[in-house]
């Protein structure tokens, strides 16, 4: 099954198909790329992604990076010494 391409391919063609896959990752983009998605939701969410675009400002960036809640649990200001020799 792969990456599930030929059964995007039988679906956009009208036709049933069947994969078979032991990979987890597969399995998983697989379910990804082959579940419709419901009309009203996926407006919803563009609404919702474009109201937030609409309201960004430049002072919603510090140093590069968006803030939003737990920011410096995620991101550090100052490389940390362990990674000093990676770079």
């Amino acid at each position: 099954m792969g990456s599930a391409t030929a059964n995007v391919e039988a679906a956009l063609l009208g036709r049933n198909s069947i994969g078979v896959d032991i990979d987890p990752f597969s399995k998983l983009l697989s379910r990804v790329k082959t579940t419709p998605l419901d009309q009203d939701d996926l407006l919803k969410s563009h609404q919702y992604l474009r109201c937030r675009c609409e309201r960004f400002t430049p002072e919603s960036v510090r140093n590069g990076i968006p803030t939003f809640p737990h920011h410096d649990e995620w991101f550090w200001l100052e490389k940390p010494s362990f990674i000093q020799g990676w770079c």
